[in-house]
């Protein structure tokens, strides 16, 4: 009989030994906090360009932050101190942020990696004959973006996004 019970008692002891609780644990996306902006890039054919330092200041992003609040609020403030306050949806499991302030909303893809923050706009297929309002402000501010810059910007520019970069 203490055969039999022997291999089940081991095997038990076995199992449960290998149980233990897991510390590697994925802490939740958090965008709450501010975030200082360190950079844009242009995105041309899935190729990325780096938007000048004078084409930054030109368009009022140098110094420029978020402020985004637990209560769906964010205040951004742009590099001559200008203040722009409006609410947010943050979908963390989507990646998706929406940014509704003076009756415009704007929707970004986003990338969390710690302390690091893009903020993706959806690509425009420059293909199609005809845009909507978003798209021909997102043209808008990425010809704005690439003004001193046309010569080093290659492709034959198919499709174009903006990558918003900021840090924590």
């Amino acid at each position: 009989m203490l055969r039999k019970i022997t291999p089940i008692l081991f095997l038990f002891t076995v199992i449960l030994s290998s149980c233990s609780k897991d510390d590697d644990e994925v802490s939740p996306v958090s965008l709450e906090g501010t975030w200082s902006m360190t950079g844009v890039d242009l995105i041309v054919d899935a190729k990325a360009y780096p938007v000048t330092a004078e084409a930054l200041l030109d368009n009022y992003y140098t110094n420029s932050t978020y402020e985004f609040k637990s209560d769906g609020t964010f205040v951004n403030t742009d590099s001559d101190g200008d203040e722009y306050e409006g609410t947010y949806v943050f979908d963390a499991s989507a990646g998706t942020l929406v940014l509704m302030e003076g009756g415009y909303e704007d929707t970004y893809l986003v990338a969390i990696d710690g302390s690091n923050l893009v903020l993706s706009t959806p690509s425009i297929d420059l293909n199609k004959e005809t845009s909507t309002q978003v798209e021909a402000g997102l043209l808008f501010e990425f010809l704005s973006l690439s003004y001193d810059q046309e010569d080093t910007i290659e492709g034959e520019g198919d499709s174009i996004s903006i990558d918003y970069k900021f840090t924590k």
